[in-house]
């Protein structure tokens, strides 16, 4: 009994530090004056309306969801069959390209980062656009594959095969049967 309660205590204690800064910035972002001061003196809104009056802002929030959409997009286009044919064949080289889609997420995204940048945008010299849509859809496509593929992993292949004896050609069944059944793999 006694582990539980300082195993709670650890546990609030770790989430207060982590959102405890958090709380205190939104709480002094509605204040009316230009510093951080707590308590908070005042309620305006009025650093909300200079954000979102301000064109840069608005044309950065507009290019970043673009990429974001759009990087995810790809990320599915690539994660899905990928996930889908690693889960359902047997190949050379199987092993080698669950590693590879894994291995973005074993070295901190900081150096890789750094390493997109140094190639793409100084080795390939490409649009700034361009460099950041790759190099975002090269860190999402690990996620899309991984939950894509442990929804295919978690869908019984026998429907698969029932369908199929039915009559059904492959491309078919991946389309009405298996992408309806991992819609929520898809979605997360």
């Amino acid at each position: 009994m006694k582990k539980s309660k300082f195993q709670l205590l650890m546990v609030i204690l770790v989430y207060f530090f982590i959102f405890a800064p958090l709380l205190l910035i939104a709480m002094t972002s509605f204040t009316e004056e230009s510093y951080i001061s707590f308590p908070p003196h005042g309620f305006s809104l009025r650093w909300y309306e200079k954000v979102f009056s301000t064109k840069s802002f608005l044309e950065s929030f507009k290019l970043s969801f673009t990429i974001s959409i759009g990087a995810t997009l790809i990320a599915l286009l690539v994660g899905i069959p990928g996930a889908y044919a690693v889960s359902r064949f047997q190949f050379k080289g199987k092993r080698l390209i669950k590693d590879l889609f894994f291995s973005p997420n074993l070295i901190p995204q900081v150096v890789v980062g750094f390493a997109l940048f140094t190639f793409i945008i100084v080795r390939l010299r490409l649009n700034v656009t361009v460099a950041l849509l790759t190099g975002l859809t090269v860190s999402v496509v690990t996620y899309a594959f991984r939950t894509v593929g442990a929804g295919i992993d978690r869908f019984d292949y026998a429907i698969e095969e029932a369908a199929m004896s039915l009559g059904a050609n492959r491309v078919t069944v991946f389309f009405k049967i298996v992408l309806p059944n991992i819609s929520s793999a898809i979605l997360s």
